[in-house]
């Protein structure tokens, strides 16, 4: 079953597209520009461009409930090739960051909903391959790029490493892994951190020990933003965390197009 999976998950080249979600601006006179028109003109309106849905995936025995968001053009003409998994406790801000990434990255993002901190690894892996399998078989995403936020940060990059979770690529937010399983992950792996002060040193931390896999070579990028509170991508506080938020979207976007085409 397993092998089945992997094999659904091979890498093809990208079908086109046929329209594309009007792009926001990040710097503040034209984003300012921008939410005025978003207000004016319906073109603007997230809902417009999206798919959302309360899925269902696995058997009897392994599976669940998850939110399924996706760029709507590519849902309607079946083009999807490449999703998101978001690996993150179930907690505000998830669905609304999930909506971002699908509309940025133009693909599929599944929040699987059982997910939480301190659930076996076992359990955890189990869900995830699920949930894979579901995007593969149901949506044709072909390439995976799995993104973990928080507290299940550590176990999610353990089970990578050990392939025991598919991915083509991994994102981590505001999160750390554990020296061992950072030395052994053969993906391309990205890790913005946040700690309110810490977020410098456990960055440093972390590049020494990525330089160490000599799987990685030069696929890895450790973003710090230690102005910013634990939270900051999912619930930013001011015009600090805000901007900071824009920026690790963008660093995701360019993971996902990277890696995942």
């Amino acid at each position: 079953m397993l092998a089945t999976a992997v094999i659904y998950l091979a890498l093809t080249p990208r079908l086109p597209r046929l329209a594309r979600a009007p792009r926001h601006p990040r710097s503040g006179l034209a984003r300012a520009v921008a939410e005025q028109l978003d207000a004016d003109d319906p073109v603007y309106r997230d809902e417009l461009w999206l798919y959302q849905e309360d899925v269902r995936y696995g058997g009897s025995s392994v599976g669940g409930v998850g939110y399924l968001t996706a760029y709507n053009p590519s849902m309607v003409d079946r083009s999807h090739t490449r999703a998101v998994l978001l690996l993150a406790p179930p907690r505000a801000g998830v669905k609304e960051f999930a909506n971002r990434v699908a509309l940025s990255c133009e693909c599929l993002v599944l929040c699987p909903g059982g997910l939480a901190p301190g659930m076996p690894p076992s359990r955890m892996a189990a869900e995830a391959w699920a949930a894979a399998t579901y995007l593969n078989r149901q949506h044709g995403a072909q390439s995976l790029v799995v993104l973990a936020e928080g507290a299940l940060v550590p176990p999610v990059v353990e089970l990578v490493a050990a392939g025991d979770i598919p991915a083509h690529a991994l994102a981590v937010l505001a999160g750390d892994g554990r020296e061992a399983a950072l030395r052994e992950i053969g993906v391309p792996f990205l890790a913005v951190l946040a700690a309110e002060g810490s977020g410098a040193a456990q960055a440093r931390r972390m590049r020494d020990t990525l330089a160490l896999n000599s799987r990685l070579g030069r696929d890895y990028c450790v973003r710090d933003f230690s102005e910013c509170g634990r939270d900051f991508v999912f619930a930013p506080r001011g015009e600090t965390e805000v901007a900071a938020a824009e920026d690790a979207l963008a660093l995701v976007e360019a993971w996902v197009g990277r890696y995942a085409e």
